[in-house]
């Protein structure tokens, strides 16, 4: 089938970010090239067919996004001390759409997630359990959630919807992790070979549950993004002085 301009991320998504900007456009720094670049791009492949945009629309998506933005009939927020409750929520449709993301930006051929690399047999994994509706293998696969807080001085004003990064591959001795953020959440997809994480953890998706405990992380506890925003404010910076 002619393939159609698929959204790795969803459509809506960006949608919801350029319109609360001036102009709708945001910045993306590209800090191979020391440059940062005015925008209102999708970040979109040729990827999928009409259908199979439907049904991963129609089956995740837009139960996720509905669900995590509190406007999902019947879903529930509960603002706690250290968490984000989220009350009625069918976490298995919530697992799948972390999974669908993570497995389209491995077949992008766009330039934001050109470093992510899987095997053959995990993305093939992936693949059939989208396909199939089918939850992964749980001994081995692990995805995990996080409210984005921001309770320092930096940035007083900052609207943490208003960020978005591609996906971040992070590594230890017996996990491979990548996440991405988006909408103010924190996404992580976890293989581990050790049982180091439990469903009943905070955070990580129990298809058997319909509460959530989603706990707070601080952005600015995330070393790959202070790394990131050093180095946009130093482009930002060469730019200017050598304009």
């Amino acid at each position: 089938s002619e393939l159609q301009r698929s959204h790795i991320i969803g459509k809506s998504v960006f949608n919801n970010l350029f319109k609360n900007t001036e102009g709708n456009f945001g910045y993306t720094t590209y800090v191979k090239d020391r440059k940062i670049e005015k925008t209102n791009e999708h970040w979109t492949s040729y990827l999928l067919c009409t259908q199979c945009e439907n049904l991963l629309n129609s089956r995740y998506e837009n139960y996720a996004l509905w669900s995590l933005k509190n406007k999902q009939n019947g879903v529930k927020h509960k603002n706690k001390q250290n968490y984000l409750q989220i009350q009625n929520i069918n976490q298995s449709r919530l697992i799948m759409y972390v999974i669908s993301i993570f497995w389209r930006a491995i077949h992008s051929k766009h330039k934001v997630f050109q470093n992510i690399n899987f095997s053959n047999e995990i993305e093939n994994h992936l693949r059939i359990c989208i396909i199939q509706n089918q939850i992964p293998n749980k001994n081995f696969i692990y995805v995990k959630i996080f409210k984005l807080i921001n309770t320092t001085n930096t940035l007083k004003n900052i609207n943490l919807k208003d960020f978005i990064c591609n996906i971040v591959q992070t590594k230890s001795t017996n996990e491979l992790s990548f996440y991405t953020i988006f909408e103010g959440y924190y996404f992580e997809i976890i293989f581990s070979i050790n049982d180091n994480y439990k469903l009943s953890d905070l955070g990580v998706l129990n298809p058997r549950k319909k509460t959530l405990n989603i706990p707070h992380k601080e952005l600015f506890s995330i070393e790959d993004f202070i790394n990131y925003w050093q180095k946009t404010r130093d482009i930002y910076f060469e730019s200017k002085n050598n304009s």
